[in-house]
């Protein structure tokens, strides 16, 4: 599914779903063992993931998320990094789904970022795509 956020669009999927994260590395063309960040809505979905959170690790989150931040956990599958966005549509969609979602963004390996539901399409193979107009990057 194709996600916009506040910097660019982005490619999401369940990773609970099997299957989903072989198709998503697919869809960019990359390696299907590249670690994907994850969309959380909040520090308590992260935590609830997380081997090592703490209390620093709750300050900074309350800090700077929602936003553009990405922090880098151990979990018990190996070092994942983990954000809360502060854009409407793809916190709503961490929200509705109750967990944590990878997310990646919608380009092709090695190509320019997509910052609008149009350029994604035309980039990436996709099964949904929510169009929230440009992202603040495209907007700069």
């Amino acid at each position: 599914m194709i996600v916009p956020t506040e910097t660019v669009y982005g490619i999401a999927c369940d990773p609970a779903v099997p299957g989903a994260m072989e198709k998503l590395a697919a869809a960019k063309g990359r390696d299907a063992g590249k670690p994907i960040a994850r969309l959380a809505a909040s520090a308590e979905h992260v935590a609830a993931t997380a081997t090592n959170w703490n209390a620093g690790l709750q300050a900074l989150a309350a800090r700077y998320w929602p936003g553009a931040l990405t922090i880098v956990l151990e979990t018990p599958t190996g070092w994942t990094g983990y954000r809360v966005p502060a854009h409407a549509v793809a916190l709503a969609l961490a929200e509705t789904c109750g967990r944590t979602l990878a997310l990646t963004s919608a380009n092709l390996s090695g190509e320019p970022d997509t910052t609008t539901a149009q350029e994604a399409m035309a980039s990436i193979d996709a099964d949904l795509a929510l169009d929230s107009g440009p992202s603040a990057k495209e907007a700069l």
